[in-house]
């Protein structure tokens, strides 16, 4: 049974703009197994992907997501997810898998100048040994004055372009941040510029930043958008650190940009970005990424807005398709999030209890459920692009102090 399982669920293709009920059954935000097509399009010099994560300052160690009263009793009562022991073999894996294709970022906020002998110690040797292209230099990073301070993070590639340091009027170099960030490969270049909203502030954090200017967004784009031109970028991405203010659920299936819902469909009230976006002229930015937690995405005209769905529990994916220096909306996708699992049900090759609470997906969770009961709600180690997920011991040994 287990194997007629397995065959079922090999079958999954995630690059699809519809699925049939296998599909929808199982490997929910999982992606067990490695098919090169699966992912990548007929044209792979034209893709890119990007994936991206946050909050390793708050979630070094996993976390137990508990099972609800109303799920079967023969399921694990717990399952641990996340934890940056975990989170650095995942992108390990996608490193291996997708080379130069892959462009890996990370929101800072790390608050390490700030913190104890200890957390400074853990932070610094683990995030050594994560696979990073870009850590967004944000405004917890910031010392609170501007007296340079002695630290042990300038190996990583911090950028930030709107935080300014008064005396100059350029961008920070705290931790030897650069402005703005290249991603290049054979056949892409791609700057990445790096916004902390200054709106997400409290009174409390302004007070206490001293020497410091947040330049408004449409400046800052438009004061890096000549010269990334002049040096050749196919892409401008806008990489934000602040709410979106905008509410939309994460697809268990791969939705291309094109269908994504407007930001006035998903959007209460005006926010930062959309200001933004309304204030920039047309083809200035192409797309970008927020840390919004509860807004998985949404688009502005033919810019892609897209969020950081529950960064304690998830990786964010996307693949851009490029032609002639712009993203192809259609043919490019925003991927169902990669949820961090330690364990998967061997049933499902998944670690998700349920799908949805709706009524609508009741069904669909008795299939699920009826799969999972026929392999006695059995778990092993996670599977991700064909690996076995193991906890990274040299990071296991830095957070045991060993």
């Amino acid at each position: 049974m287990i194997n007629k399982i397995f065959l079922i669920c090999l079958g999954i293709v995630i690059l699809a703009t519809s699925c049939d009920d296998e599909e929808k059954i199982v490997q929910i935000y999982s992606y067990p197994e490695w098919q090169k097509n699966q992912f990548f399009s007929e044209k792979p010099e034209e893709d890119l992907f990007i994936f991206h994560h946050g909050k390793i300052q708050e979630n070094f160690y996993p976390h137990q997501e508990l099972k609800k009263a109303d799920l079967p009793k023969a399921m694990p009562s717990s399952m641990k997810i996340g934890g940056a022991a975990i989170l650095s073999q995942y992108l390990k894996i996608i490193k291996e898998r997708f080379g130069q294709k892959a462009m890996i970022l990370s929101f800072g906020d790390l608050n390490y100048l700030n913190s104890d002998k200890i957390k400074q110690k853990h932070l610094k040797e683990t995030l050594s040994k994560i696979a990073l292209d870009g850590i967004l230099l944000s405004k917890d990073d910031l010392p609170k004055n501007t007296t340079l301070l002695k630290n042990g993070l300038d190996d990583l590639p911090w950028f930030n372009s709107n935080i300014l340091a008064i005396k100059s009027g350029d961008p920070v170099d705290t931790f030897k941040s650069r402005p703005y960030l290249w991603f290049s490969n054979e056949d892409h270049k791609v700057a990445t510029l790096g916004i902390t909203s200054y709106q997400a502030l409290s009174s409390k954090e302004r007070n206490e930043i001293s020497g410091y200017y947040f330049q408004d967004p449409v400046t800052t784009v438009l004061r890096n958008k000549n010269k990334i031109s002049k040096q050749g970028g196919d892409l401008l991405i806008l990489y934000y650190n602040g709410s979106i203010g905008c509410e939309s659920e994460p697809s268990t299936t791969a939705i291309s940009l094109k269908n994504l819902p407007s930001m006035s469909e998903v959007c209460k009230k005006d926010n930062e970005i959309l200001n933004t976006l309304k204030r920039l002229p047309p083809g200035a930015v192409d797309l970008v990424l927020s840390n919004d937690s509860n807004f998985f995405g949404a688009k502005f005209g033919d810019v892609p807005v897209l969020g950081l769905y529950k960064p304690e529990d998830f990786i964010s994916g996307i693949r851009l398709k490029i032609e002639y220096s712009k993203i192809n909306l259609e043919k490019s996708y925003l991927l169902p999030p990669i949820k961090i699992c330690h364990k998967a049900f061997i049933g499902t090759h998944d670690c998700v209890y349920k799908v949805k609470d709706e009524d609508e997906d009741e069904d669909l969770n008795e299939e699920r459920f009826d799969i999972l009961e026929k392999s006695t709600f059995t778990m092993v180690n996670a599977r991700f692009l064909g690996h076995e997920v193991l906890e990274d011991s040299e990071i296991l040994k830095v957070l045991n102090d060993k």
